[in-house]
């Protein structure tokens, strides 16, 4: 067996250092078969007929009948699953019944939107027309596409901007029977929290043309569906989930792999096991976390270059569709890649897949995982555990990986910072009535029309403001500027104004596409970095501090010696500067002078009894016992909040002045609240035991980056005390 031949090599690497925690096997899974309970026209016979569909797998069966029955439907079975057909056979018996039916299609990247296109182009059985409508469409073929395309391909970005110009869509929207969200999962936090609040934009519009659609949204498994599918679109659904899913599935190895002992880094070890692999003529495709590592692990296989290609985003759109292409066609045989490649991007039949550090989620996990052995061929699945606390409980709880319970997604469509900027875009595309609003939504108009945004019209509230309002609202975070990134004259990449703070400071390494480019200057002003290339074999990392001030405290409960909260606090973030390393190793540090980040964002904190220190013992440090226990909680967070480790951040006080006690605070590291911190608080019970299990489980004297060390740290770790925090959580669950 591959599996055995592979580790045997491994193990004798001279560097191995009993990394395998767990090999895992997942058997085989037979297909599922069910007949379907109406009858198809004669045309989508035909077109199943071409392509030797002669049954559909069960959970299809049961997608297409319930579609066909007119309810909107979210299927969340597992990666190449055949979710795509369930949807398409239902749009295109529409289409051959009522030729002037219309269908939206919206996917989360364009790769997915030109991959589905092409399907629909090799469709020649059904007489219907499908286009791509978005910032890459010629203008010259914008108005074809609207008036006559039954099916529009389409994205979140390009709706958000078209919808101003309705009334040249006019024929599409009267027509509209479907309207279709691929990949839905993606949209949860801050993203999905504005592509809610784009669809009650779409609504509005589509009312105003008297059209009723039915939605469909395909994704990835997820712990509430249902009432996901609710927020993101405010209708009613029925669910087709994975104890329905009929597709087969190919056996599965699981290699649970502990980064931390290897005197090499996590990221040679990627190189190491990817080169084995490549030697094998295992295709490969590896995820990462970063941009910079993607780019790292690619550079670091320069003799390889022709069979080994990164992927992410920021680069040019063909640069990322010749990789796919290649990758498919077998002409790549690794890619390094972050998530950009985790979606259901045709790239062909990979045989392993390596995910270096916890995705962010269970859901994340298993998608990309599904990337390998499809068309029912083995695959081979590395989780390697980096050396931060999520890792190592994962690692050491595996059984979380591979009996997965889902997350539940969050989204917060009312958020204000977001429910605002697109009431204002819903102003400039149709007036707003009072009676089409909430309490919620009525006090939002009349404080814009305060502020002389809005105005008020016999036809409802209208926008007064200049320019085009969509111009300044983003979907994809709360800061609408951008900084360009240039090289001798030339924009090598944009990036939006927080990662600009944080990544393009001067003296800052930036890499894209394998090259080092040194910052060497940052107008804010003029938002734009000027940066050199330069190969030099060092990195950098920002440095960050956080104050906390309390607003509102919405909720509170009781845990022995801690008040928990949940409310509103205001963050000041600041770049404090810069360390160079080299090799996970720090050489120096810079101190940076940049503008503070200020903003109100959701909060959850606790407050410790004060009496509480009486209790600790003399040889211990309290002050450094509750920074431990603040970075363990946040490095925790994420397998309870779905969330990525960067949406959170944190701060400990031994002496809060505020409240006059100590106080622990874990916030969403941006304006508003997207439901992370309060998924938290109403999971605090489990969320603290998790953390007291962990710390007891790891297997170090003073602490590390598994525990209570964070590389983030704008205090560099002082003071720390891992057994002070310990005995903090041993008080709150062993002791009375």
């Amino acid at each position: 067996m591959r599996i055995d031949l592979l580790l045997s090599r491994l193990k004798a690497k001279p560097w191995y250092q009993n990394n395998v925690i767990k090999v895992a096997t997942l058997s085989p899974r037979s297909p599922r078969y069910k007949d379907l309970e109406i009858e198809l026209s004669p045309a989508v016979k035909k077109f199943l007929a071409s392509r030797d569909i002669t049954k559909f797998y069960s959970h299809q069966a049961e997608a297409i009948t319930k579609i066909r029955d007119g309810h909107n439907v979210i299927i969340t079975t597992s990666t190449s699953s055949g979710k795509t057909l369930s949807f398409l056979i239902p749009i295109l018996e529409e289409i051959s019944k009522n030729p002037r039916s219309r269908a939206l299609l919206i996917y989360p990247l364009k790769a997915l939107t030109n991959d589905h296109y092409k399907l629909l182009q090799e469709i020649k059985e059904l007489n219907f027309k499908a286009g791509i409508y978005d910032g890459d469409t010629p203008s010259d073929r914008r108005s074809e596409i609207r008036e006559y395309a039954n099916i529009i391909l389409t994205n979140p970005y390009e709706l958000h901007h078209v919808l101003t110009y309705h009334y040249k869509w006019s024929n599409f929207f009267r027509n509209l029977k479907f309207v279709v969200l691929d990949e839905a999962h993606v949209y949860k936090g801050v993203f999905g929290s504005n592509v809610s609040n784009l669809i009650y934009r779409l609504k509005r519009i589509i009312n105003y043309y008297s059209a009723l659609p039915q939605y469909i949204l395909s994704t990835a498994s997820i712990g509430n569906p249902v009432e996901f599918a609710h927020k993101l679109i405010g209708e009613d659904f029925i669910h087709i989930g994975s104890y329905k899913d009929g597709s087969p599935q190919p056996r599965k190895d699981i290699i649970l792999w502990n980064t931390v002992n290897s005197p090499i880094s996590c990221l040679q070890q990627v190189k190491e096991i990817t080169q084995e692999l490549l030697n094998l003529n295992i295709r490969t495709l590896c995820f990462v976390r970063t941009r910079r590592n993607v780019e790292l692990l690619c550079s670091w296989m320069e003799d390889r270059k022709q069979e080994v290609a990164s992927y992410r985003a920021g680069y040019l759109p063909e640069i990322r569709r010749e990789v796919e292409c290649k990758l498919k066609n077998g002409k790549l045989k690794a890619v390094m890649a972050t998530t950009a490649l985790e979606l259901g991007i045709d790239i062909g039949a990979l045989d392993a897949v390596l995910i270096l550090g916890f995705p962010g989620s269970i859901s994340s996990f298993w998608q990309q995982a599904g990337r390998a052995g499809r068309a029912n061929n083995p695959a081979i699945i590395f989780f390697l555990g980096l050396h931060d606390a999520l890792d190592q409980y994962l690692l050491n709880h595996y059984e979380i990986l591979l009996n997965p319970e889902f997350e539940v997604l969050s989204i917060a469509p009312f958020n204000p910072y977001i429910y605002s900027r697109h009431l204002i875009c819903a102003s400039s595309e149709l007036p707003i009535k009072r009676e089409e609003l909430s309490t919620y939504g009525q006090e939002m108009v009349t404080s814009l029309s305060q502020a002389g945004i809005v105005g008020k019209t016999p036809q409802g509230y209208i926008y007064i403001g200049g320019g085009r309002p969509q111009e300044f609202v983003s979907l994809d975070n709360f800061s609408q500027d951008v900084v360009e990134i240039v090289v001798e004259g030339k924009i090598l990449e944009v990036i939006d104004y927080y990662r600009a703070l944080r990544e393009t400071y001067p003296g800052a390494v930036y890499l894209n596409q394998a090259k080092t480019y040194i910052i060497e200057s940052l107008d804010l002003d003029k938002k734009r970095a000027i940066a050199r290339e330069e190969k030099v074999d060092y990195y950098t990392q920002a440095i960050e501090d956080e104050e906390v001030s309390i607003i509102e405290i919405k909720s509170s409960k009781k845990l022995k010696f801690l008040n928990i909260n949940y409310g509103w606090c205001q963050i000041t973030q600041r770049i404090l500067g810069y360390k160079i390393k080299k090799a996970g190793q720090n050489l120096t540090y810079k101190p940076l002078d940049l503008p503070p980040l200020e903003f109100n964002s959701a909060t959850l904190w606790l407050e410790i009894d004060e009496n509480l220190e009486r209790k600790i013992p003399q040889n211990l440090n309290y002050a450094g016992g509750l920074h431990g226990l603040e970075h363990l909680l946040v490095g925790i967070a994420p397998l309870i909040a779905c969330c990525d480790r960067n949406d959170l951040g944190g701060r400990a006080y031994p002496f809060y002045s505020d409240l006059g006690k100590p106080c622990i605070f874990i916030f969403e590291a941006f304006p508003g609240n997207v439901g992370i911190v309060e998924n938290l608080y109403s999971r605090i019970e489990k969320f603290l035991e998790m953390a007291f299990t962990h710390i007891k489980e790891c297997r170090c004297q003073n602490g590390c980056p598994s525990c209570v060390l964070s590389p983030k740290c704008g205090n560099n770790n002082q003071p720390m005390d891992k057994e002070c925090a310990k005995f903090i959580l041993d008080l709150l669950f062993e002791h009375s």
